[in-house]
């Protein structure tokens, strides 16, 4: 589904100088979004967020409806919660948190 629009940040496009400009991120972006479309999700809606990783950059991809998906330049946090069972007992949950504020956009 490429029939939405993508918000960037000021991050998000300031960083994405570093990888090539915004048609390298925007290529990136819409392929793994597309990915997603593919293994059965219905709307962009129903997308909690996705993060893309180039390099060393992480990028958080979060839908704002159906048809704009906001990219912004993400730190990655790790959580307090420990896993307990699993193939990933023992380790730390590590979550993307966008680095923009409400504030900036």
């Amino acid at each position: 589904m490429d029939e939405y629009k993508i918000e960037y940040t000021d991050l998000a496009k300031a960083f994405s100088e570093k990888i090539g400009g915004l048609s390298v991120l925007e290529e990136r972006v819409r392929g793994e979004i597309a990915e997603i479309f593919d293994k059965g999700l219905e709307t962009l809606s129903d997308l909690m967020m996705h993060s893309v990783e180039i390099g060393d950059d992480v990028f958080i991809c979060i839908p704002k409806s159906d048809t704009i998906l906001r990219v912004d330049t993400a730190t990655l946090e790790e959580q307090d919660v420990i896993l307990d069972k699993g193939p990933f007992a023992g380790f730390k949950i590590v979550m993307p948190i966008g680095d923009t504020t409400d504030d900036e956009e």
